[in-house]
């Protein structure tokens, strides 16, 4: 079987908990590893077999042979270290959000275009099982048309409201663009509670359908709740793992004690296989799958800089939105209206 072989920039916590562990799930090999901070890269290298370890990018590049690079840190590390990877011509996975803001997205974006090469973002929600089930489900014949789509993300206090759409608001922004599609209008409210904020948006897709997105800054722990509604036909996920799918029945059946048409999945943790793994039920391995996928294939892969440019639009019109405002898109950009 081919492989790749990757330089990953970033050795922190993230990082070291959830995707180096999901490289041996793909057909990747480790070649080098880069942080700033000596005893981070040197642990990265030990515990994950990594050939050498650098200081900065540009050593990396100038190690030893790679075809690719992976970029997980701080959102601004996501931007110099992509941008310098793509102008060096490697293809590169970078964790999301791709930059600290949507000018540095772009700046991404134009490297990636300039050098040909492929820039994947990693949300990593569009690759959780559960997700994918989801998905797949309401792609089905049985479902119907897709009518609403319901998100609730809620977590705990953010030292600022950029650092809760930068960090956390991103992955709903970028699922709600998953399930819905492409989106022609949204509407924002905010509200300020203690510092922390919260937000509705209800968006209209350019297919026809509506959603819903709830997500704020004033719960304990994250709780996320997905809904999907077709005609007549309903999916759910709840806290990334349990599945509920309704299946479509006549109306007669509603008002008896018959539930054969409701399937319930959730992951029995007693069973050591992929699926009640959190590195798949999260999404992590199936990222890096299909990234090395993408590149041995030379095609694009299922998500791209573009999404990560169209999350950052839709999380700058949250950050400007001061009470209440509603967007049309106009090209690329989105206009009141």
């Amino acid at each position: 079987m081919k492989r790749i072989r990757v330089g990953f920039v970033g050795c922190g916590i993230h990082s070291t908990m959830n995707l180096y562990p999901s490289i041996p799930y793909a057909p990747i090999d480790l070649v080098s590893v880069c942080d700033l901070d000596t005893e981070r890269r040197e642990n990265a290298r030990k515990w994950f077999g990594a050939e050498a370890a650098y200081a900065s990018i540009e050593e990396l590049l100038a190690g030893p042979p790679i075809d690719a690079v992976l970029v997980c840190g701080p959102p601004d590390l996501h931007r110099s270290a992509g941008v310098a990877a793509l102008r060096a011509g490697k293809p590169v996975f970078m964790e999301k959000p791709p930059a600290e803001n949507l000018a540095g997205a772009l700046e991404v974006r134009e490297a990636a275009r300039a050098s040909g090469v492929i820039c994947m973002v990693g949300f990593m929600k569009r690759f959780a099982l559960r997700y994918r089930e989801a998905k797949e489900i309401a792609a089905g014949p049985d479902f119907g048309a897709l009518t609403h789509v319901f998100f609730k993300y809620s977590h705990w206090d953010m030292p600022t409201p950029h650092d809760m759409l930068m960090y956390m608001t991103v992955h709903p922004l970028d699922l709600m663009r998953f399930f819905l599609g492409e989106i022609e209008r949204v509407t924002i409210d905010r509200v300020e509670r203690g510092g922390q904020s919260a937000y509705t948006l209800v968006f209209r897709a350019r297919g026809g359908a509506i959603g819903n997105l709830l997500t704020g800054a004033h719960q304990p722990r994250l709780k996320e709740r997905l809904e999907v509604v077709g005609e007549g036909a309903f999916v759910a996920v709840n806290n990334l793992v349990e599945l509920e799918y309704h299946r479509r029945v006549e109306a007669r059946r509603h008002f008896t004690n018959d539930l054969g048409d409701i399937d319930l999945v959730r992951p029995d943790f007693a069973i050591p296989n992929p699926n009640q793994n959190t590195l798949f039920l999260q999404g992590y391995a199936d990222e890096l799958k299909e990234f090395a996928s993408a590149v041995l294939e030379k095609r694009a892969p299922s998500v791209t800089i573009e999404d990560g440019v169209e999350a950052m639009r839709l999380m700058e019109l949250m950050e400007r939105t001061a009470l209440h405002a509603s967007y049309v898109r106009s090209g690329e950009e989105w206009v009141e209206g």
